[in-house]
């Protein structure tokens, strides 16, 4: 007979959080930043909600949506390929190949920072004049630009330190940057200086100042290393400046394909792009549909989804370098074994939340975001539902489904896109909300039949 303990749900429960007390330790000191974020995310949200109004509110996301478009450009996987990689070289002791694949990263990153900003600055006027129909969003933009290229290499450190699993440093680091934006942003709330303009500007500058400092926590060889390139051609300087270095001697899984960072960097690259498309779907949609007021009310109700959004973002922070380290394909479904039931918990307490919070949207904001409050609702479920698959779709990328995502992430994008021209003029914003839901239960069924596949049949790759 099986000891009863075994056959007890709560001593099996027990045991799982004994045998993930380093997981859950990481996954605590990364939520460190991500309170951080939403205390000061939330709290700017209500100044602005209450001081410019939901029209303001709404023309504010508009241009934080193109930003963060142009701002994802300049990473598009190469964050998550760099962890990725750089974990499995410090788990073979390899810190020279570690310090290869962060300046390989860092190289691209600036490519492609500089290459998105040019681009944006030659589209934006087009999209804030035909799409949202408000060209004085460009100016706004512009400077909101300026900060985003400088900004987004405050994440270089952060993967630093990600991929030795070093989460202490990596939570000072990201905490200090959120506070360094909100003493600004307070600054001007205090002097009786708050206009659209003025929090882009200050905005811009205190990240830029931020990124500049945070860089040097970075090891010198980690950005760039001196290279013997004054005899070489054109030709022979951009591919080395692209190529990325060969790491098929810290092959980690038995059945990996994705044995260089320029490989997994492609697929993770599409993918990323059309996930980018598919997360400012809803805003770009209502802004040409809807007026400005009601995207207004969404923008305050989906700040109910921040608590959510920082316990998917720790979690996945926690399970990448885990999971970039596995041997073999038998730890990785041990790992998702004990990350998906505590997903589970984990969900089902979110959901309670997810439909209490919002009614809370009145008294925090105003009663004329009474409205956001089904839509609060609705967008912390689709969190949910992301927290639940969260630990399915990190090991399927262990498992070399990498250049399967792409396809599915394109699938999503039509589907949203197709709900949103569908039902967005007819019944408003809740079309949105209702379509992320449906784009996250889709992705949820496709990975999960795939990881399924996966662990009936270990010995077949299905890529």
């Amino acid at each position: 007979m099986s000891d009863s303990s075994t056959q007890n749900p709560i001593m099996r429960l027990i045991a799982l959080v004994k045998g993930s007390r380093q997981g859950l330790r990481d996954t605590s000191v990364s939520m460190i930043p991500q309170f951080i974020g939403l205390g000061t995310g939330f709290l700017t949200t209500i100044i602005l909600a209450r001081i410019l109004g939901p029209s303001s509110l709404g023309r504010y996301a508009l241009v934080i949506s193109l930003t963060t478009i142009a701002g994802s450009l300049s990473d598009l996987g190469i964050g998550q390929t760099t962890i990725h990689f750089a974990s499995r070289a410090v788990a073979s002791g390899n810190r020279e190949m570690q310090m290869s694949v962060l300046r390989w990263a860092f190289r691209i990153r600036i490519f492609l920072a500089f290459s998105s900003a040019l681009i944006f600055l030659i589209a934006a006027p087009f999209i804030t004049k035909y799409v949202w129909h408000d060209p004085g969003l460009t100016t706004l933009f512009y400077i909101s630009l300026v900060g985003n290229v400088f900004g987004n290499l405050s994440s270089v450190p952060t993967i630093y330190f990600q991929s030795l699993k070093r989460f202490g440093i990596n939570a000072i680091i990201a905490s200090f940057q959120r506070i360094i934006v909100f003493i600004g942003i307070l600054a001007l709330y205090f002097y009786g200086r708050m206009t659209l303009f003025t929090v882009f500007l200050i905005t811009s500058v205190t990240s830029t100042l931020a990124s500049i400092v945070f860089l040097k926590l970075i090891p010198i060889e980690g950005l760039w290393a001196p290279l013997n390139i004054l005899s070489a051609t054109f030709k022979e300087k951009l591919s080395r400046f692209f190529k990325s270095p060969d790491l098929s001697s810290i092959r980690r899984l038995e059945d990996a394909s994705d044995t260089t960072p320029n490989y997994f960097a492609f697929y993770m690259l599409l993918s990323s792009a059309i996930l980018l498309l598919i997360m400012q779907t809803d805003v770009w949609m209502m802004g040409y549909f809807l007026k400005k007021e009601q995207l207004g009310v969404y923008i305050a109700a989906s700040r109910f989804t921040l608590p959510l959004t920082i316990l998917l973002n720790a979690y996945t922070t926690v399970l990448w370098p885990r999971a970039s380290s596995l041997k073999n394909t038998q730890q990785g479904i041990e790992l998702l074994k004990k990350t998906f039931s505590i997903s589970i918990a984990i969900a089902l307490i979110c959901t309670l939340y997810s439909f209490g919070a919002p009614m809370l949207a009145p008294l925090i904001f105003g009663d004329e975001y009474s409205k956001g409050v089904l839509l609060g609702q609705l967008l912390s479920f689709r969190y949910c539902i992301s927290i639940l698959v969260c630990p399915i779709g990190v090991i399927a990328l262990r498992f070399g489904f990498v250049r399967i995502f792409w396809k599915i992430n394109l699938f999503q994008f039509v589907v949203i896109v197709a709900l949103n021209l569908l039902f967005l003029p007819r019944i408003g914003s809740i079309a949105s909300a209702l379509a992320l839901i449906a784009i996250e239960l889709i992705g949820m069924g496709f990975v999960g039949i795939l990881v399924w596949k996966r662990i009936v049949s270990p010995n077949k790759c299905l890529t």
